[in-house]
């Protein structure tokens, strides 16, 4: 096999397992400090996740103005991947500074 599937396919799982992961702990019940922990957590994601939104519809703008191209909307897999990870760090510091 190529080494670029074996590559593509590490990837897809480990984005896979991420999103998983991500279900799992918004699934989870817990105390006070738990929940405040996954709040924050969450909206530092939502955050960073507008801003990802925003700089794709200004780089829709750009493209189909300017250069005057059909635009290609985003990969909801890909953004999902995204959001995921995200969610995992910000959890991950999250706890780190506030313990659980």
């Amino acid at each position: 096999m190529n080494i670029f599937i074996i590559l593509f396919f590490g990837v897809l799982v480990v984005m896979g397992i991420s999103i998983a992961m991500m279900l799992t702990s918004l699934s989870k019940q817990g105390d006070e400090r738990r929940d405040f922990i996954i709040n924050k957590a969450i909206k530092g994601t939502f955050i960073i996740l507008v801003g990802i939104l925003m700089i794709s519809v200004f780089e829709s703008a750009y493209i189909s103005l300017v250069k005057d191209t059909s635009v290609k909307g985003i990969n909801p897999f890909i953004l999902l991947s995204i959001t995921s990870i995200v969610f995992a760090l910000e959890l991950l510091f999250t706890k780190k500074k506030f313990g659980d």
